[in-house]
């Protein structure tokens, strides 16, 4: 690489970063509560708490996020949501039941018919659904690696990584903070490499955005690929008009809405020229 080239890749990180680090704490509240499987599933997991099975309604989250890909609209978790509230599944066999028709309707029914039985068939299905908010808060990232497990994929697949995810949104709906989500990636989806598209490969674009939350950390802002990645994928479906108005929506004062939206721009302009690393 280049001199110029690794100056460019430096400052473009560092622009992002420094942009990233100026967000008030309001803003990250408002990506994460504007995320499906939390704004969607809010009254569910009021009626899930009431009826005191949180660690079912945690089960609900992961299951529905493993099976969240290739939809043809955004209705998917508003759909869901809807389908589980006519009647509550007491078991992991009622779920089970339950959900089966669900996707017998949806694209690649065959394919996420498996994937719903195989989780939920799963040892660490059976373990969430008898467990409580605080004891899966307590051993988050190992349950990273239980999902990954039990659906035979790499911690770093896209539906493990949303289904981590969602995890997390449902212990925070769950009114559980204590969620350690340091060390798990950014999930790699179209919309997330559409921002990046001078990188190739998903395991560069994670490196990309974990160098730049190291940055921002630096920076004194404890931000995780939580709130990240909840940003990336909302701000991604955006042209740039829509990402100037969604930030003015987050309470993003203008200067710092410019500055990320510069860094992101820089990023594009990079062209299709190899980098690596910070």
């Amino acid at each position: 690489m280049g001199a110029l080239g690794k100056v460019q890749w430096q400052d473009v990180a560092e622009a992002i970063a420094e942009a990233l680090a100026r967000f008030p704490p309001s803003a990250w509240e408002k990506i994460l509560e504007r995320q499906p499987e939390y704004c969607e599933m809010r009254d569910l997991a009021r009626r899930f708490q009431a009826a005191g099975m949180e660690g079912a309604f945690l089960t609900v989250e992961v299951m529905a996020a493993l099976n969240d890909y290739a939809e043809r609209s955004e209705r998917y978790w508003q759909d869901l949501a809807e389908w589980l509230s006519q009647a509550l599944p007491r078991t992991l066999q009622e779920l089970k039941e339950q959900l089966k028709p669900f996707y017998e309707k949806r694209r690649y029914r065959s394919n996420k018919l498996d994937r719903m039985n195989r989780f939920l068939e799963s040892e660490a299905a059976r373990a969430l659904w008898a467990a409580t908010p605080r004891e899966v808060a307590s051993e988050f990232r190992a349950w990273h690696d239980r999902i990954a497990q039990a659906m035979g994929q790499r911690k770093t697949d896209k539906t493990i990584i949303t289904a981590v995810k969602a995890l997390a949104a449902g212990l925070l709906l769950l009114g559980e903070r204590g969620v350690d989500f340091s060390g798990i990636p950014v999930a790699v989806d179209e919309r997330v490499q559409s921002l990046t598209p001078f990188l190739k490969s998903k395991s560069e674009i994670q490196r990309f955005w974990d160098d730049g939350l190291d940055q921002v950390r630096r920076k004194g802002l404890p931000l995780t690929a939580l709130e990240l990645d909840s940003l990336l994928w909302q701000i991604a479906k955006h042209d740039e008009e829509g990402q100037r108005a969604y930030l003015e929506g987050l309470g993003i004062d203008p200067d710092t809405a410019r500055a990320f939206l510069r860094g992101l721009q820089q990023a594009r302009s990079l062209g299709q020229a190899s980098h690596s690393g910070f």
